[in-house]
């Protein structure tokens, strides 16, 4: 568990400085490669960066603030890994009280903090991706 933890952030650091996210849609995208891996790019609402999270990591999120979510994977293309988005659909499952989503995208929400403590979120991948049964759902932590 912890190589798994320390190798993947290392990937994403190494993959995000060579791989800009690509514009094309991610079914459309998803159709070349496999996708081997789920994460989230999280920012602030005015923008600036919080970094790609691996879901094993809690996103850092303050009371009172107001963040994108954006679900992308790491997927195999001509034997290269690129970053792609994954669309997706988002629901609050811990931590009701705190968090509140609105304006929902193809592979995006924004999420409101109410109070301190944060939550979960569940994601659910939409139809048309190569990718491990395992990650066609998952959890998000905020906190």
């Amino acid at each position: 568990m912890l190589k798994k933890a320390l190798y993947v952030p290392a990937l994403v650091l190494a993959v995000a400085a060579i791989v800009a996210v690509p514009s094309a849609p991610a079914a459309a995208a998803s159709a070349n490669g496999h996708i081997v891996d789920i994460g989230v790019k999280a920012t602030t609402a005015a923008g600036a960066s919080l970094g790609t999270f691996h879901l094993n990591n809690a996103v850092p999120v303050k009371a009172g603030g107001n963040y994108h979510l954006a679900l992308i994977g790491w997927q195999v293309s001509s034997g290269k890994i690129v970053v792609v988005p994954v669309n997706a659909t988002f629901l609050v499952v811990a931590g009701k009280a705190n968090l509140t989503l609105s304006n929902a995208k193809d592979n995006g929400v924004d999420v409101h903090v109410a109070k301190t403590g944060g939550g979960q979120l569940k994601y659910t991948v939409g139809a048309g991706y190569i990718m491990s049964r395992n990650l066609t759902s998952g959890r998000i932590t905020l906190r």
